[in-house]
């Protein structure tokens, strides 16, 4: 996978990132670790319907790749059921709503679906760069239960005490997450042009 992130909280549920922002052993650590990596199993169908929505649009004309209940300050919609079939139901469902004025036919988004599903399957390439290819909202959702065992009463109060962590930290972030030591060093090169 390319280097980069879907979004910015992919980031700031990186594991490396947690650790480090809330002063975590390496125990506890692992253990947040596997919580990740199950979440991504979990939601390894959604990740790969969300996707084929989103390459199956007509340039320009907006497509929804979400749906389900509403959750977080940023009113992100979620689903309960992950699973394969019900994935299938919700892409037919976006596209009777939203794709037949744009002419996306509901068969050329289930290729795409099709197509993927093994990318992000354990073991596909997707699924083992989670990070960069999954969306990190849908990731900090699909581990919202998880975070009470360790004591956080909400994904938006983890995400909070993250982002707390780094602002008031003296180490050097750019040990954290290869990519903040890139834009370091492309900020630098930039300046000093």
């Amino acid at each position: 996978m390319a280097l980069g992130r879907k979004e910015i909280e992919n980031y700031i549920i990186d594991p490396n990132v947690v650790v480090r922002s809330l002063g975590w052993d390496a125990e506890r650590g692992r253990a947040y670790q596997r919580v990740l990596e199950t979440a991504a199993d979990a939601i390894h169908a959604y990740a790969a319907a969300r996707t084929a929505l989103a390459i199956s649009r007509k340039r320009f004309n907006p497509l929804p790749s979400t749906w389900g209940r509403t959750r977080g300050a940023d009113k992100h919609e979620f689903p309960e059921d992950f699973s394969e079939g019900a994935c299938r139901e919700a892409i037919r469902n976006v596209i009777t709503t939203h794709g037949e004025a744009q002419g996306v036919p509901v068969e050329e988004v289930f290729t795409q679906f099709d197509r993927l599903l093994p990318e992000f399957r354990l073991g596909g390439i997707r699924r083992n760069a989670y990070l960069e290819s999954y969306a990190g909202k849908d990731l900090l959702f699909a581990i919202e239960s998880d975070l009470h065992e360790f004591g956080f009463s909400n994904a938006g109060a983890f995400r909070e005490k993250i982002l707390l962590g780094i602002e008031k930290t003296e180490s050097d972030l750019g040990t954290w997450v290869r990519e903040w030591q890139a834009l370091r060093e492309a900020v630098e090169a930039f300046a000093g042009a």
